[in-house]
């Protein structure tokens, strides 16, 4: 049996595409369209990932600063060591 490479967990704002393509080469991926999670908010997102040990794909960067952020700064307050895997952002072209 072969591992996957990595775990990933694409948010709403993902192309399915992605997921299919993260799949093609190894990975293993979740969606939030496979769980019902499309209509979750940010925080729900990275709390699904961080859960699993996946690591979080989405195109909402800037959000997801401020949340990585919080995450850090709640979990030293209440001396918790509960790390998520990582965000991915997929930056997008603007030019």
């Amino acid at each position: 049996m072969t591992l996957p490479v990595a775990s990933f967990y694409t948010d709403h704002d993902v192309a399915l595409q992605v997921a299919v393509l993260l799949r093609e080469h190894g990975h293993m991926t979740l969606t939030a369209r496979a769980i019902g999670l499309e209509r979750a908010g940010d925080h729900e997102h990275l709390l699904t990932a961080a859960q699993r040990g996946w690591i979080l794909v989405t195109h909402n960067r800037q959000d997801f600063f401020l949340l990585h952020d919080a995450w850090r700064r709640w979990f030293q307050v209440l001396n918790v060591s509960v790390v998520h895997a990582g965000i991915l952002n997929l930056a997008t072209r603007t030019s």
